[in-house]
């Protein structure tokens, strides 16, 4: 009889619970690891109607099985408190760029293709030309929020015609059409061939950044291109880097001297291996999404002594 009394004097006292901890932090307790599961997607529910890119967790909570005092037992608004701390929600839309600024955001790819097609039919490709189309991503959805289209082609369309009406004002333009006129070659070095056809989805310049943590300089033109299309070198000269980059994936670098150098990044395939000659034209890998991608498409760069400059000078 004694022994009854005692277990049930530590049943009443004391309640079979999953200890829940951070980084060695008790922030509560929890019957079971469905409890936060079903924390985690009522969180995400709220945010329905954005685009959701990944969920993920600073920390992943450590559970513990343990009998606790109910006494010590944290109230459960305590700890969803703790755990909304720790759930990262990273958003992603389409923003449509000028001149490698974003100038508004929406849902889908498809829909910002359909507003530049049709801003590119309403004005000349002077004022058009430089329009860019760049998958976005941000753990605050109101940096990107999207639009629905008519108000993101009304924003391009009013952007477009302050562009004009500012052109019209200036009596010559010459200056300001040099700056986007192609040259020659670099530093003596001529690009002859393109290394992809396609659709430039992200241009040289400023840009938000894929990972969200604000803007950044985008180093070269992304060109969208279906899985496996040849990739070409621009010029001739020598490979100096074939493999594996980190963010840009499987990656080519060619020399072509005078300070001049092509990258040709995310690459499902190498064809060249370093130290080889190649031509322009030649045939050096494929179009692949490796490294930091989140479609098919070639990342290509120019560097001159080491820094990268805009491609769309020299070609393209």
């Amino acid at each position: 009889m004694g022994f009854i009394l005692i277990c049930i004097a530590i049943y009443i006292k004391y309640k079979p619970k999953y200890q829940v901890s951070i980084n060695k932090d008790i922030i509560g307790y929890v019957n079971s690891a469905k409890d936060i599961d079903e924390y985690i997607n009522n969180e995400v529910k709220k945010e329905e109607g954005k685009n959701i890119a990944f969920i993920d967790l600073k920390n992943i909570p450590t559970l513990k099985l343990e009998l606790v005092n109910r006494s010590l037992e944290n109230k459960q608004e305590e700890l969803e408190t703790e755990l909304s701390k720790q759930i990262i929600i990273e958003y992603t839309n389409y923003a449509i760029s000028i001149d490698g600024k974003n100038k508004t955001y929406v849902a889908s790819k498809e829909e910002a293709q359909k507003i530049v097609d049709e801003i590119e039919k309403e004005y000349d490709e002077k004022y058009t030309k430089n329009l860019g189309i760049t998958q976005v991503y941000s753990d605050n959805y109101e940096q990107i929020s999207a639009v629905n289209k008519k108000e993101a082609k009304t924003i391009i369309s009013k952007e477009i015609k302050n562009i004009k009406q500012s052109d019209n004002k200036v009596k010559t333009t010459s200056i300001k059409l040099a700056s986007t006129k192609k040259k020659d070659s670099v530093n003596g070095i001529k690009f002859a061939v393109k290394p992809v056809t396609g659709i430039i989805t992200s241009r040289y310049g400023g840009r938000s950044s894929p990972g969200g943590f604000g803007s950044t300089n985008h180093k070269g033109l992304d060109i969208a291109a279906s899985l496996g299309t040849p990739i070409y070198g621009a010029a001739s000269g020598t490979v100096t880097y074939s493999g594996n980059k980190g963010e840009l994936g499987n990656l080519v670098i060619i020399n072509h001297g005078n300070g001049v150098e092509t990258y040709y990044g995310h690459c499902s395939k190498l064809n060249v291996s370093v130290g080889q000659k190649v031509k322009a034209g030649d045939n050096i890998a494929l179009v692949g999404k490796t490294g930091s991608a989140t479609g098919y498409h070639l990342h290509f760069e120019v560097h001159l002594n080491k820094v990268a400059v805009n491609p769309q000078n020299y070609i393209y």
